[in-house]
Parts: C-alpha cells; sequence; structure tokens
C-alpha cells in the first residue's frame, strides 16, 4: 500500500521546506506518523498471531482429533510446545495456592484467550487511526478545495479525520497503540511470570533451554530465567511510555504545539520492543521442555475437596452445608495425616451419613478435570474446543 511506500521513503525536509509552506510539511510529516502507527500495527499484528498460533500448536492427546498448526507445518515441526498433549494434569493455582486440577491445555489457553483480546484490540485501534490528515492545512484547513478523500484513498487510508483543529494538535493515534501496548505486555509479563515460576526446582513442570536461560557468576548450579525476567520487566517501560505521553498532551491548547514531539520516541521503541520481545516469548517456549511427571507429583488430593462438595450437592445437600462437610472432610485428611481418598468410608460417614462407596469417584484427578465439560472449561473436550476457536480466528 501507498501507506508503505511514504513509511519506507526518506524525505528530503530541506528541499521540500524551500518549496513547500511549512503547513504542508507539517501535514505530510503527519501524514507519515499516522502511517507509521498503522503499519506498526500490521506488523505487531502478524506477530501476536504468529505468538498464539503457537501457544496452540501442540499435540493434542492420541484419542482427540487432530489439530492443524500453522499453514504448512505439522505439529511435529510447529514451534513452540509441539510435544505437548492436552491430557497432562497440573495443578491450578489462586493466591499461588494449589486450588484444582486442571489440563495443562488450560493453563495454555488462559494466555491464548489474552492475545486473542490483545488482537481483537489492535485491530481497532487499527481501524480509528487510519484515517487521512492531509488538506488539513496548519489548523484551519485549505482553500485550494484539495480533495481529502481522493488522496485518503489513494494513500491507502480508509477515510479521513473529521476536524481541521483537531487534527492539528492530535496524538490519539499513537496514545492509543502505547495503550494497547501496555495492556499487552502486562499480558507477555504474566506469562512471563507463570513460566519463571514453573521453570524453578521448587515447581519443576518445565525446563527451560540453555539459549534462553543463563548461569550465575558466582554459583555453578544456578541456572536463571532471565529471557523471561527481561520479558516481564518490560510492561514497566511499556506503562511509563504511555503515562509519560499522556503527562505531555494534557494540558496543550488546541492545535500543534512542539511539545507533540515527544509521542516519537515512546511510539518507535515501544514497536521494537514489542516485536523483540514476541520473538524472545517464540523461542522460549519453542526450545522449553515440558515434565508431565512432575505437574502430576504436584497435585493433592486436598485439590479434589471442592468435588466432594459438589458430590454431595448431586446427592441432594444444599452447597452451604456441602462446603461445610468437605471442609470437615479436608481436616480430618490433615489431622490423620491420611490422604483424603484413603480415608474409609467409616470415617467420612461418621461425618455425615449421606457419604456413600460411589464417592470414590470425587478422589480421581482425571474425573475431576473431565467434569469441568462445559464450554471454556478445563475438559479434554472443551479445552480442544478453545483451542479450535482460535484456530478459526488466527486463521
Amino acid at each position: 500500500m501507498m501507506k508503505t511506500f511514504i513509511l519506507q521513503t526518506s524525505v528530503d525536509w530541506e528541499s521540500l521546506s524551500e518549496r513547500t509552506p511549512l503547513a504542508s510539511c507539517i501535514q505530510v510529516a503527519a501524514a507519515t506518523s499516522r502511517s507509521f502507527v498503522i503499519c506498526a500495527c500490521g506488523y505487531v499484528t502478524a506477530s501476536v498471531k504468529s505468538t498464539a498460533n503457537s501457544l496452540l500448536s501442540y499435540k493434542s492427546s492420541p484419542n482427540a482429533p487432530r489439530l492443524k498448526c500453522k499453514p504448512g507445518t505439522t505439529s511435529e515441526q510447529s514451534p513452540l510446545l509441539s510435544n505437548i498433549r492436552s491430557d497432562y494434569l497440573m495443578p491450578g493455582y489462586t493466591h499461588l495456592q494449589r486450588a484444582q486440577p486442571v489440563r495443562w491445555g488450560q493453563w495454555i489457553m488462559s494466555h491464548a484467550a489474552s492475545f486473542k483480546q490483545d488482537l481483537e484490540r489492535l485491530r481497532q485501534v487499527f481501524e480509528r487511526v487510519n484515517l487521512s490528515p492531509l488538506g488539513c492545512g496548519a489548523l484551519a484547513g485549505n482553500v485550494f478545495g484539495i480533495d481529502r478523500d481522493a488522496i485518503a484513498a489513494e494513500l491507502g487510508f480508509s477515510g479521513i479525520t473529521l476536524n481541521s483543529m483537531n487534527t492539528s494538535g492530535d496524538r490519539d493515534f499513537i496514545i492509543e497503540f502505547l495503550t494497547w501496548n501496555s495492556i499487552f505486555t502486562s499480558h507477555i509479563s504474566r506469562w512471563a511470570e507463570d513460566l519463571i515460576l514453573y521453570s524453578t526446582s521448587e515447581f519443576g513442570f518445565c525446563r527451560l533451554s540453555d539459549l534462553y536461560s543463563t548461569g550465575s557468576s558466582l554459583m555453578p548450579n544456578k541456572k536463571n530465567a532471565d529471557s523471561l525476567e527481561l520479558l516481564r520487566g518490560k510492561s514497566g517501560r511499556a506503562f511509563g511510555q504511555m503515562a509519560g505521553l499522556m503527562m505531555s498532551v494534557k494540558g496543550l491548547p488546541t492545535c500543534y504545539n512542539k511539545d507533540l514531539q515527544e509521542g516519537w520516541e515512546p511510539m518507535l521503541d515501544s514497536v521494537q520492543t514489542v516485536l523483540d520481545s514476541l520473538g524472545i516469548a517464540n523461542g522460549v517456549i519453542a526450545t522449553m521442555t515440558v515434565r508431565p511427571e512432575r505437574m502430576l507429583a504436584a497435585l493433592d488430593k486436598t485439590m479434589l475437596a471442592t468435588d466432594v462438595a459438589e458430590w454431595l450437592v448431586r446427592n441432594g445437600c444444599p452447597f452451604r452445608e456441602a462446603h461445610h462437610i468437605s471442609g470437615r472432610v479436608v481436616a480430618l485428611s490433615e489431622n490423620t495425616e491420611t490422604p483424603m481418598d484413603k480415608l474409609t468410608l467409616e470415617q467420612l460417614q461418621a461425618i455425615d451419613s449421606r457419604f456413600t462407596a460411589d464417592i470414590v469417584k470425587a478422589f480421581e484427578y482425571e474425573s475431576s478435570v473431565e467434569a469441568k465439560s462445559a464450554r471454556g472449561g478445563t475438559s479434554r473436550s472443551a479445552v480442544l474446543q478453545q483451542i479450535q476457536e482460535l484456530h478459526a480466528i488466527l486463521d
């Protein structure tokens, strides 16, 4: 598109200013800056789609339908988690404490869903900024009957800005991208934080490649997730860039002021930062090793307390009462140092007579996970459905 040509063409500002009014130079600069933001939206959209696609490109379980990866690749060739199966079980956490069993695929989808929202926001930003400012003059418009719509169409814009004075002093198109980047990098940061935790010896759910981790300058035993820590830190940089530009423009009078040049540095830096971050994120997850045996070992039968309460509800017990009864079962397990699934039926019936031998089904991790079969849940079919829905959007 012509916008890309404008972006890539170096403008001889000195010779241009000799034959062109300054107001026209400013208009060309404004069109160029908008074109940069528009093109950046396109490049970043492609990169975010690539990362989201990569998160989804893992091999499904043997009994599940085969899912397609990025065009031209197979599950084995696809970067990022090609060795992952949706039936890996792991602890799900709230307040950083073990809560309920979930599938590894559900954890992946929790972040892929965030990337989906980021893609939708970025497309909305693109639609709002893809407007031509040309023909607005310095602030009052032009007297030569220039057809702004024709110029916009020729250059590949989807429309024109509404008001010449607003256009002269507008930097919303940069602020919108910086705001988007703040949200996006916060998602990257949370994803990185999870993997930092999961790759520690305390968790051990995954092992990072040496390509994306470093040793200690003193302690030979250390393997630090430096790449992920740097990704996590970039969110603070993005927040600062967005807030800094907002502070620069918040008190400006209407129309152009030189303060507006402060928008360029954070814009250029944020685009490069987000593209670099996506490249690193792809590399980290493409080369790491998942350790399902460590995930399974981290599960604890007390995580099935909610399933015990739900079993009671299905057998006619009000949930408030069932919650209390299940809590007593957990307390008995802890006080006697007996796993919940090893408690005898007599011990359970001493707490509540409604317990029957069928309660044993509530103490199975796989049964717990498969019971969450509603859309968005963590059963195998629900996870696969989420993956298919996102593939449809990304393709």
